[in-house]
């Protein structure tokens, strides 16, 4: 079980330093990422605590492949936002976007479901964060696309 949560923890905290990226990167918006980030930070400490607390999981629901892969792709993006190469703030919606949604078509929660279908309110605060994240985001890019 440990070792999906372990790479649910590293994705997380990968989403989280992107972002903070973002946020120094783009200061006009300096506040929207940071706020994104923050509740990364606390989706961290979330799973973190499942560890601790060894809450059912079904670890069979969760490709770790997909995991991996993603991981991957933030490092990679990391790299390119570090280098400060060519990187629009509406490429970073779109990553993030990207990420979020990914989060939520790969049911990145579902192994944390229980066998009555309801999830632990811990981790069903970090689902519905990450579907906010979306929708925030959406608006985000809408607001750029207007400029």
């Amino acid at each position: 079980m440990s070792y999906v949560v372990e790479l649910l923890i590293e994705n997380e905290q990968l989403v989280c330093e992107l972002y903070k990226q973002f946020a120094k990167k783009f200061p006009g918006n300096k506040a929207f990422w940071e706020s994104i980030a923050n509740d990364e930070t606390k989706h961290i400490e979330f799973l973190k605590d499942t560890l601790k607390r060894n809450i059912t999981f079904n670890e069979k629901s969760m490709s770790r492949n997909h995991i991996k892969n993603m991981i991957s792709h933030i490092e990679t993006l990391l790299v390119k936002v570090g280098k400060g190469r060519e990187f629009s703030q509406s490429d970073a919606v779109n990553e993030a976007l990207n990420i979020e949604n990914s989060m939520v078509e790969m049911k990145f929660f579902e192994p944390f479901r229980k066998q009555d279908g309801t999830i632990d309110s811990q981790i069903s605060v970090v689902e519905s964060d990450t579907r906010k994240h979306y929708d925030r985001l959406k608006e985000l890019k809408n607001r750029l696309t207007e400029r």
